[in-house]
């Protein structure tokens, strides 16, 4: 008998390929696309995961995956203990945009 028990902690059933500023292009076949990826600096790419490695000899999980959060904003937590601070970054962010209407 097979039952189903529901979603393991940071278990999900979509992956996300490509993040919200990406797109793809259509081929000759209709399954098949391209992704058009955007840029990326290589300065900030590697100062970002710099920072993630120094992080991760605190051994503070809860910051680690802020930063990397922080660092890749499309990826949201999923049945995780991390969801929290998906709400904290959301919430931040929020602010920063009420912040910048009063100041408009």
């Amino acid at each position: 008998k097979i039952e189903f028990t529901g979603l393991r902690h940071g278990e999900k059933l979509y992956e996300e390929l490509l993040n919200n500023e990406e797109k793809t292009k259509p081929t000759h076949h209709e399954k098949i696309l391209i992704a058009d990826v955007r840029k990326y600096e290589y300065p900030e790419v590697s100062d970002q995961i710099n920072s993630l490695i120094k992080l991760s000899y605190e051994y503070d999980e809860m910051q680690i995956v802020k930063k990397m959060k922080e660092i890749v904003p499309e990826f949201h937590s999923i049945n995780s203990p991390f969801e929290d601070v998906d709400r904290q970054l959301e919430n931040a962010a929020d602010k920063k945009v009420e912040s910048a209407s009063a100041k408009g």
